[in-house]
């Protein structure tokens, strides 16, 4: 009851006030609070989708007169067509998820092959951060550093149907990937060019999951593990890149000086190279 108690204090002190209304086939909710003395809300519409089939529900932020979109997500059923009996592929549905208008996350739910399956992925990702200018005469110094990430899980589920039904059985697989990695670089630019050095280093890039068999006739069911994860391996290197004028830089050379291994662990089925 403390807990309980605690947590709702909190969240009064949060928002000190909270809105929700519906009209049509909107529904409208706003969180009203202040930060530093400014006053501070989040809103959220959900929309049904253009065919109604679906709902879209958009986050907003409003601080210091400013609006700022937090996020995007739409989930939307498929109308059934008939697959093709080869390759039977029903869609149900799908999940996109976008922050500042840029897709972030996608995944679908379909029966594929007479299994339930959902596969999802992070968009390869990388977010740059400028640490430091300084120019010097025609030539720009310039130091940056960043991440990137990406990553898919998958899931299955298969039933496997027989007769007598203490002989059938349920299989299922999770399967995770995960990739991330940070850099910095230190640059001349002159105009159209510019080169360097930098480094970069991977924090994690691996995979696990598990399989599971669920037996109809009490038999102890089969649960199995798999994975491999690679860690801190990196490379120090050297790189030119061009542009055009206003375009995006495309990196033309890069070269490795060094590189070292990070530590591998592995389980299951997965092995690491020696």
């Amino acid at each position: 009851m403390m807990v309980f108690c605690r947590n709702f204090l909190l969240l009064f002190y949060a928002f000190h006030s909270y809105v929700f209304a519906q009209t049509n086939d909107t529904t409208h909710a706003t969180f009203h609070s202040t930060l530093m003395g400014k006053p501070l809300s989040i809103s959220q519409n959900a929309d049904p989708t253009a065919d109604h089939l679906g709902v879209q529900t958009q986050t907003q932020l409003q601080f210091l007169g400013k609006n700022k979109d937090l996020s995007t997500v739409s989930v939307e059923a498929i109308p059934y067509s008939s697959p093709s009996k080869d390759v039977p592929n029903i869609p149900i549905a799908t999940t996109n998820w976008y922050i500042g208008g840029t897709q972030i996350w996608t995944g679908n739910l379909a029966f594929k092959n007479g299994a339930l399956t959902y596969e999802g992925g992070i968009a390869p990702t990388q977010i740059p951060f400028p640490l430091f200018v300084y120019p010097l005469g025609p030539i720009l110094l310039q130091v940056d550093a960043g991440v990137s990430f990406q990553g898919n899980v998958s899931a299955s589920l298969i039933p496997g149907i027989s007769i007598p039904m203490e002989d059938s059985t349920l299989s299922g697989k999770l399967q995770a990937e995960l990739a991330a990695s940070a850099y910095i670089e230190g640059y001349a630019k002159l105009l159209i060019v510019r080169a360097g050095i930098g480094g970069n280093i991977n924090v994690i890039d691996g995979t696990a999951g598990i399989e599971t068999t669920i037996f109809m006739n009490q038999t102890k069911p089969k649960l199995e593990g798999f994975g491999k994860v690679q860690l801190l391996d990196g490379s120090v290197y050297g790189f030119v890149d061009t542009t055009i004028l206003f375009g995006r830089w495309r990196r033309i050379l890069n070269k490795n000086f060094f590189a070292w291994n990070g530590k591998c662990y592995s389980f299951g089925v997965e092995q690491c190279q020696q």
